[in-house]
């Protein structure tokens, strides 16, 4: 019957944010920066609950894989942040609060958006697409992991670069396809 627009402080000022998920274990999830906050069926919300995330990076995109969490990061810690550096996929099991299960190297440019189909993990990384570095060559680059290293499958280079913002890191997934938006000039 009410709104409580605030129940927690959280640790520090929040730059970046990431889609909420609920976790198998039938918590809300939700993302900033580095942080993942927990908040209970109860009502109980714990900051940062999962503190070996490294600090360089920031959460981009979660996804369920199994009983785990697929947690996405690209390099740097703002929104505006270069799309340069390598990303990283961390599994979390959600219990387990320095360590991740997996640490999964994705690759060159910044990890947009991750999604689970059919039980693989795909990921959409803006490689230098929005960037000086890639006036020419920059790319969107779809990558699918199910174990092992992560596999391109589709690269698709620009041939200009766009404006910061034009490749956005919310995703759905529908019929077992994902869709995202992105911005990339080709032809």
């Amino acid at each position: 019957s009410t709104v409580t627009n605030s129940v927690l402080t959280v640790g520090s000022t929040i730059t970046t944010v990431a889609q909420g998920i609920i976790g198998a274990d039938n918590n809300l999830y939700m993302f900033y920066n580095n942080k993942v906050v927990r908040i209970s069926p109860a009502g109980v919300v714990t900051d940062d609950v999962l503190a070996g995330l490294p600090s360089d990076l920031r959460i981009t995109s979660v996804v369920h894989w199994g009983s785990y969490l697929a947690i996405g990061m690209a390099f740097g810690t703002s929104a505006t942040a270069s799309p340069t550096g390598r990303s990283k996929v961390f599994i979390w099991d959600m219990v387990t609060t320095a360590t991740v299960a997996d640490v999964i190297d994705w690759g060159e440019g910044a990890l947009m958006c991750l999604g689970n189909i059919e039980g693989r993990i795909c990921g959409v990384s803006d490689k230098y697409l929005s960037s000086s570095l890639g006036l020419g060559t920059g790319s969107m680059v779809i990558r699918l992991w199910a174990g092992g290293i992560p596999q391109v499958m589709k690269e698709i280079v620009a041939n200009q670069t766009v404006t910061l913002g034009r490749f956005l890191n919310e995703v759905v997934i529908k019929n077992n396809k994902m869709y995202w938006v992105a911005s990339v000039p080709f032809g």
